[in-house]
């Protein structure tokens, strides 16, 4: 199972989400590259624009929906 997702800023904000305090990379980074390299290949993943955060498994559910 993939544990990246995409959610907008949009999404995001009428969530009540900020993923400003996250470990993120970007602009455009290499999403496989940076949980190869840095985060580990399990981590949690959300793209945003063009940056990409690492979340904890309970926010990624809920951004996700479960």
């Amino acid at each position: 199972m993939s544990k990246t997702i995409y959610a907008s800023k949009r999404k995001l904000k009428a969530m009540g989400i900020s993923l400003d305090g996250y470990p993120s990379a970007g602009p455009n980074p290499s999403i496989t590259g940076m949980k190869k390299l840095c985060w580990g290949i399990d981590a949690y993943v959300v793209k945003s624009g063009s940056y990409i955060y690492k979340v904890p498994g309970d926010l990624y559910r809920r951004i996700r929906g479960y």
